[in-house]
């Protein structure tokens, strides 16, 4: 079996998501919106009743704005399990992002999208650190009014 993934997630983050989580939750009107087990590729499933109602990955960059750069990089295989959920589960997969300025942005994820080899350079001894990333362009994301 190959070397196991590190887990970087802290309490900060988690508490971050969880407020960009209640946000989302009362803006699409889902009744939970829930977390994921660990090292799952995407963060929360939405749920209204028992009925799952769709996906979301949250990040928090709090170094980064809106519209910064060529767009947003985003992990190929966050991408691939969210064009998969929609598939198998007929509901959408949303990226949600809160930037430096708390404004939070969305998207749906399902491509197809520019790739490029990305990640972080300052994790040299973790072989996960770089990968294939797709690039979505800053024109699809719209901007979340709770």
């Amino acid at each position: 079996m190959g070397q196991p993934q590190t887990r970087y997630e802290q309490l900060t983050d988690l508490l971050n998501e969880n407020a960009v989580a209640d946000i989302l939750r009362a803006r699409w009107g889902w009744d939970r919106l829930d977390k994921l087990p660990e090292f799952r590729p995407l963060d929360r499933v939405a749920f209204r009743g028992k009925i799952i109602a769709g996906f979301v990955e949250i990040k928090c960059r709090c170094g980064l704005t809106h519209g910064f750069g060529d767009g947003y990089y985003i992990a190929t295989n966050k991408v691939v399990a969210a064009i998969n959920m929609q598939a198998v589960y007929d509901v959408p997969t949303i990226l949600a992002v809160r930037f430096s300025d708390n404004l939070i942005w969305w998207t749906r994820l399902r491509g197809p999208y520019r790739g490029i080899w990305a990640g972080r350079k300052d994790r040299p001894s973790d072989p996960f650190a770089m990968e294939e990333h797709a690039v979505i362009p800053w024109d699809q994301f719209k901007r979340v009014v709770p």
